[in-house]
């Protein structure tokens, strides 16, 4: 079957690939028309089950960018606190 994606969901897809392009997710994908975002693994663990959200609206996404951003601020912390002890 053709992949095909809505206007809306489109630019979604758009918006999770600069996500991804921050590094801010693993992956941004599409399956059958829907928009998933990939999330990276807490604490860089290799053997983590990966959680795949379903962006469908936009206020998804901004929740999307909210917890993402704050991960990675948490983790920066988390580095910079370590380096400083």
């Amino acid at each position: 079957m053709e992949e095909w994606l809505t206007e809306h969901r489109a630019r979604l897809y758009k918006k999770c690939k600069e996500l991804k392009a921050a590094k801010l997710i693993k992956e941004a994908l599409t399956e059958d028309g829907e928009v998933f975002a990939v999330l990276l693994p807490p604490n860089k663990k290799v053997d983590t089950v990966l959680e795949k959200r379903l962006i469908i609206l936009e206020t998804e996404f901004e929740k999307l960018v909210k917890d993402t951003r704050k991960k990675a601020n948490e983790e920066s912390f988390r580095v910079t606190f370590a380096e400083n002890t």
